[in-house]
């Protein structure tokens, strides 16, 4: 006997492939579901070919039967499963019941890098999908040079064509090594570091080690002189070892020796020093004397007009000292008096800002007070004696002891600070006037009685509305302005509706916001129909909304008003559905409202429901039956008796009923035999059949009442009698030694004289 597996199941394919609902352990798009429809595959694989599909859905519901009766899948999964085989879809081609990409549900193990279909991408999840790109999102997609956004670590150092130059980007540019110390690693900031940042004050005077000398720097440095620049090392003197201008040719012997032999008695020459120039003999020669020019002996003591100061003669003579000729004499630099031949250069300490002069003026004519950082005038060694950069105002550090009022470049708004905060403590921005802090030169500084609402003069680009402090409203000026109406100021504020409807003039309004603000003009209700909260008068007021009064108010999807226009499909969340209406609206399926879109629908059954699926009998095999389809209509999945023959569970066999009989499809099914259906199950005697005993038909010859009682015993089921010649006697149907001596050959001794015996070869039958 055969056994009926029964399960129930959802229809939910539709012509367009498979509609996921929703999963469930179990349901389809689950492991579960995907293991099982692989089992059932190969199940399937194993027994073909098969006779016909039914043969096939067999194997098909004892697999996925007990399954579902189990519980371990849902309806949903035995329909994703048999229906695929119930449409005779090749196995290669079956979409699969368990996980997948494309069933719009994302699932474990899913994302927007491998399942963009199911799995919504966003910014941050590693998948460079949808409309990210290096520019909107490199985190996901990286970043690459060239691709016109500066990001990831990109900078105008290792991608210039996307990144502009920018301090705090990691990148030291070009002259950031003063402006940017953060990308440059502080390179610029300290004297020393090979860097001459002229923007925090730098220069050969105040750190040589990186701003190199150049004459006319007003520092006397990097080996010039007073020879070299006098320009910033002062005027030469005799004995520096540099001969400049004419004077000094004829007074400095010691730096401009004469040049003898040049065919011209130069200052400084005489015949006895140049005879070649100066022509004339010495004393020694039997010459001259006291003022002949030439200083011999005993006259470098007496003879000035000849011999002036022996200076340069390795001797300190008579009328030489320090000052006349510290070459012979030598120096008396540290005595504590700047001396005739000493300066700031060359005796900073009896003639410089050394010498005990800071904050004044130092003796060898320069200065050690912080006017002369203004003036440029400060001595050598005045920053090293002094330390000017850290006490005077101008350093462009606010010091200790400086204030906005003492030091406004450094301390005040004149240091940079418009806008804010200065370093003094007062500020430089517009709150300030209101506040009263301000520093001094504020307004000098950053002009806000020219910017800033709140100075008390009312500036171009303020008014009333904008700067009442400063522009208060001004009633008379011709002009309703901000704080007027027409109650405070009607000589500028008065004004009618009349040709301004929507709008509003002098000192009153004609539109629809004057009803809730109260500044209705006087005409406003004749000339405009503004006459109150009134539906229909075109202005959404304050007791109105787009429930009560849509014509005013524009009604919107969401508004919790479901509006002329809007229904349960256009706009759910304000249109409710109504499950029994007779309608299958948006938001109702089968599921949710069999009675509006299932088979429970009027004149459903025998037809496609409003929902889709089906309520007729092909629908079981199809497997798009609707969920309500036995319950209203009668068409159940293995009820035999409902007239629909299911081929998944009923045959001619388990159910005639429903199936009949199916003589001629070229299979010998259950209820047929070659008697009734030879064209199905071959012949019986006339062709030859092979017989199969038990089937009640006698397929003879194969087939008699000695091999086959049961098919055979008695009148054939063919009707033709008994088939002489079979070897088996079957009296029943007449046959005897006369009718067919070759079954049923004469027996002599059963005491009936039969066909072929006789007296002499039978005496005891036939005496």
């Amino acid at each position: 006997m055969k056994t009926v597996v029964k399960f129930s199941f959802v229809a939910w394919v539709c012509l367009g492939g498979v509609q996921v609902r929703g999963q469930a352990p179990g349901d389809v798009g689950s492991a579960e579901c995907g293991a099982l429809q692989l089992q059932v595959q190969a199940a399937v694989a194993a027994g073909e070919p098969f006779r016909n599909n039914g043969k096939r859905m067999k194997v098909v519901g004892s697999i996925v039967g007990p399954a579902l009766n189990s519980g371990a899948i849902t309806p949903e999964c035995a329909s994703c499963i048999t229906n695929q085989f119930a449409k005779k879809i090749p196995i290669s081609e079956q979409q699969s019941c368990g996980p997948r990409c494309g069933d719009r549900i994302c699932q474990s193990g899913e994302d927007a890098c491998t399942c963009a279909a199911d799995c919504s991408s966003s910014c941050g999840d590693g998948c460079c999908t949808g409309e990210e790109n290096t520019c909107t999102c490199p985190g996901d997609c990286g970043s690459e040079c060239r691709d016109g956004c500066c990001n990831g670590d990109e900078n105008h150092c290792n991608c210039p064509l996307d990144c502009a130059e920018s301090c705090g980007d990691g990148c030291c540019d070009p002259g950031e090594h003063c402006t940017c110390p953060a990308d440059c690693n502080g390179l610029g900031l300290f004297c020393g570091d090979g860097i001459c940042c002229t923007q925090l004050g730098e220069d050969a005077c105040f750190c040589p080690e990186d701003c190199p000398a150049s004459c006319g720097d007003g520092c006397c440095s990097g080996g010039e002189d007073s020879c070299t620049c006098p320009d910033d090392c002062g005027p030469t003197f005799c004995g520096d070892g540099c001969c400049a201008g004419t004077v000094e040719k004829c007074t400095c012997l010691l730096d401009c020796p004469p040049p003898c032999g040049n065919g011209t008695c130069d200052c400084g020459e005489n015949p006895c020093t140049c005879p070649a120039d100066c022509g004339g003999t010495s004393v020694a020669g039997g010459g001259g004397g006291c003022g002949d020019g030439c200083c011999l002996g005993p006259e470098v003591c007496f003879c000035i007009p000849d011999c002036g100061p022996a200076c340069g003669n390795g001797t300190c003579d008579c009328g030489e000292d320090s000052c006349n000729c510290p070459a012979d004499c030598g120096s008396s630099c540290g005595n504590g008096a700047c001396d005739c031949a000493e300066d700031a250069f060359t005796c900073p300490v009896d003639c410089g800002c050394a010498a005990g002069n800071c904050g004044g003026g130092a003796t060898g004519g320069c200065a050690c007070d912080c006017d002369c950082l203004g003036f440029g005038d400060c001595c050598p060694d005045a920053e090293t004696a002094c330390s000017l950069s850290q006490t005077c105002c101008g350093n462009g550090v606010c010091n200790a002891g400086e204030d906005a009022f003492t030091c406004a470049v450094d301390c005040g708004c004149a240091a940079g600070n418009c806008g804010g905060g200065a370093t003094g403590g007062c500020a430089c921005d517009c709150d300030c006037l209101g506040f009263g802090d301000c520093c001094p030169d504020a307004e000098a500084g950053g002009s806000l009685s020219q910017t800033c609402c709140g100075n008390g003069v009312c500036n171009a680009g303020e008014d009333s509305c904008t700067c009442p402090n400063d522009c208060g409203p001004s009633c008379g000026n011709g002009s309703c302005d901000c704080f007027e109406d027409a109650a405070s100021c009607p000589q500028d504020c008065g004004g009618t509706c009349a040709g301004a409807c929507g709008t509003c003039v002098a000192g009153c309004c004609c539109d629809c916001d004057c009803l809730d603000i109260g500044d209705c003009c006087a005409d406003a209700c004749t000339a405009c129909g503004l006459c109150g909260n009134v539906c229909g008068d075109g202005c959404c007021d304050d007791t109105e909304d787009s429930c009560s009064c849509p014509d005013d108010c524009n009604s919107f999807c969401g508004d919790a008003c479901c509006n002329p226009g809007e229904d349960s499909c256009s706009c759910p969340v304000d249109c409710a559905t109504s499950c029994g209406n007779g309608s299958c609206e948006c938001g109702e399926d089968e599921f949710t409202c069999g009675a509006d879109c299932g088979c429970a629908a009027a004149g459903a059954c025998g037809l496609q429901a409003p929902g889709g699926c089906f309520c007729d009998c092909a629908c079981i095999d199809s497997g798009d039956c609707c969920t309500d389809a036995c319950s209203a209509c009668g068409v159940c999945f293995g009820v035999c008796g409902d007239g629909c023959c299911a081929s998944l569970d009923e045959d001619q066999c388990t159910c005639p009923t429903d199936c009949g009989t199916s003589c001629g499809n070229f299979f010998c099914d259950c209820d047929e035999n070659p008697c009734t259906c030879p064209a199905d199950c071959g012949t019986s005697v006339a062709g030859g059949g092979g017989g199969s005993c038990g089937n009640g038909c006698c397929e003879r010859p194969a087939e008699n009442a000695c091999n086959c009682s049961e098919d055979c015993l008695g009148t054939s089921v063919a009707g033709g009698g008994a088939f002489c010649g079979d070897n088996c006697c079957e009296t029943g149907l007449g046959e005897d030694p006369c009718s067919c001596d070759t079954d049923c050959p004469p027996v002599c001794g059963d005491l009936f004289c039969d066909c072929g015996e006789d007296a002499i070869n039978c005496p005891g039958d036939c005496d």
